[in-house]
């Protein structure tokens, strides 16, 4: 969706993805902090700027919330209802973590 990030391979985006993700599941913070530790160990990216993504405001947050939860996608397994606004909110928080 962002061409900024098709530079990068799947894996790391996927590697900076499983952040906003435990933020969305209300993990707790040592779990998020021992995935963010685990990723630096392995040199992959950790926040948005490690996969080329820099200044994103709030309406380009909600696009990626949007698509993220188009009918198709696999976030509607989660055990909740999940919409765009929660999306938003949960990569906000992943990219603004720091252990």
């Amino acid at each position: 969706m962002l061409p900024q990030t098709h530079a990068y391979q799947h894996g790391e985006k996927l590697a900076f993805r499983v952040l906003p993700q435990l933020v969305l599941e209300g993990a707790p913070k040592h779990d998020i902090n021992d995935v963010f530790r685990f990723a630096c160990s392995l040199g992959l990216p950790t926040n948005l700027s490690g996969i080329g993504i820099n200044n994103l405001s709030p309406q380009d947050l909600l696009a990626i919330g949007t698509r993220t939860c188009a009918l198709e996608e696999t976030v509607h397994n989660e055990p909740f209802a999940v919409v765009p606004k929660m999306i938003a909110e949960a990569i906000a928080a992943a990219d603004a973590v720091r252990s």
